[in-house]
């Protein structure tokens, strides 16, 4: 499996993210919510589910169980076998945890989910963005640096991202690739929030210039990410709101300018 189509996987580990890992049993599949610990030269740690006994079956049969993690607006899943299992794994901040080491994928599919409906940012909307590189290893609360922001300009956002156009140091290129992690902040009124995310395949590109995405990466499945979503959600309702208005607004500025 080459880097660009595990890089998914990479991003889900280093957040941490919850993962859905089925097991097979004599009769049917058993799902079980856990979350990802860390990488290995030979795959990736997970938080243990299930029966010892049974694992240990898995791991001398090398039967692959189903992984499924979420990221963003699309669900990635994958086969793969059980190759450890240690109770008291050490952890690179030195706690233990009861892990399992799963081997890395030859394939990860995605699943993309129903797209959300996109809100046009006009020029004079109150909704702002700046937006960081961040290295593989830093939290999104962590203070960047100016050298690791980013120039761009919002044009469209829904709960799923924003379309953006990036802007580079005169006719050189953006110093931004699909692999880079980004921390987004957005600005809409009394409301502020930080997201993470990842750059799209760009749509098009000019001297200076990239127009393209930003997906959105969050689970919402921790306090902080429902947070993150619930104020998302007020930011882009709003938005919409206004974009209403300024349709019933040309609506009837149109029908004025044919009565006269």
């Amino acid at each position: 499996m080459d880097h660009s189509s595990a890089q998914p996987l990479f991003d889900a580990v280093a957040r941490r993210a919850g993962v859905v890992l089925s097991l097979p049993g004599p009769q049917r599949l058993s799902h079980f919510k856990s979350y990802f610990l860390a990488t290995h030269d030979a795959g990736v740690w997970v938080k243990t589910v299930g029966d010892p006994d049974s694992l240990q079956e898995l791991i001398t049969s090398a039967a692959p169980i189903g992984v499924s993690f979420r990221g963003g607006d699309t669900r990635h899943v994958f086969a793969a076998p059980l190759l450890r299992h240690e109770p008291n794994h050490e952890l690179e901040d030195g706690a233990a945890a009861d892990a399992l080491l799963l081997g890395f994928p030859t394939e990860i599919k995605a699943v993309q989910r129903r797209s959300s409906y996109r809100v046009r940012v006009s020029p004079d909307s109150e909704l702002s963005a700046r937006c960081w590189r961040m290295s593989r290893r830093a939290r999104l609360a962590d203070r960047p640096t100016l050298a690791q922001q980013l120039s761009l300009q919002v044009c469209d956002i829904s709960l799923g991202g924003i379309g953006v156009l990036f802007f580079g140091d005169g006719a050189l290129p953006p110093k931004v690739t699909c692999e880079d992690r980004l921390r987004i902040e957005l600005s809409h009124g009394e409301h502020q929030l930080l997201i993470e995310g990842r750059m799209r395949k760009p749509d098009s590109a000019k001297p200076g210039s990239i127009r393209t995405g930003i997906r959105f990466v969050f689970l919402q499945e921790g306090i902080r990410d429902r947070k993150a979503l619930s104020q998302l959600t007020r930011i882009v309702s709003q938005l919409q709101r206004e974009e209403a208005r300024h349709r019933r607004l040309r609506k009837k500025t149109e029908q004025a300018e044919r009565a006269a």
